[in-house]
């Protein structure tokens, strides 16, 4: 588990150093590409809340490939996650928000996976040790 903040000083964790729970996974492995991942989801998720998003939430760009980006994101938000086979995020994603009424092109949510009480669990351990570290 990876806790915040990774780029110090910055994002909703300003005062908070990065830190490993328990042991740092070797760089390169599947373990730490999936901490990474939730580690994000649920900065994504920390942001959501703060703007008080509300809604689906649509992902785009190569993080809409990244399953477990995509779990811990619905289990941190508890909203629907949508994903867009487009690559090019950043573009779509500052149209829509020019004209909102447009629909996103070949969005789905079949890869949102059922979300367990692991990953529900995880997000609450996490925002403790965040709340404990601050």
């Amino acid at each position: 588990m990876l806790l915040p903040s990774v780029e110090y000083g910055t994002g909703p964790f300003q005062r908070c150093k990065m830190q490993w729970r328990d042991t740092e996974p070797p760089v390169g492995s599947g373990q730490r590409s999936v901490a990474l991942s939730y580690y994000l989801a649920l900065m994504t998720g920390t942001c959501l809340d703060l703007i008080e998003g509300a809604g689906p939430t649509i992902v785009e760009g190569p993080f809409a490939r990244n399953a477990e980006f995509i779990a811990m994101l619905k289990a941190v938000t508890h909203r629907p996650v949508f994903t867009s086979e487009a690559v090019t995020g950043t573009s779509i994603g500052a149209a829509l928000l020019f004209d909102h009424h447009e629909k996103l092109p070949n969005a789905s949510s079949a890869e949102n996976p059922h979300v367990g009480e692991d990953l529900l669990n995880y997000v609450d351990r996490w925002r403790t040790l965040v709340q404990i570290s601050r």
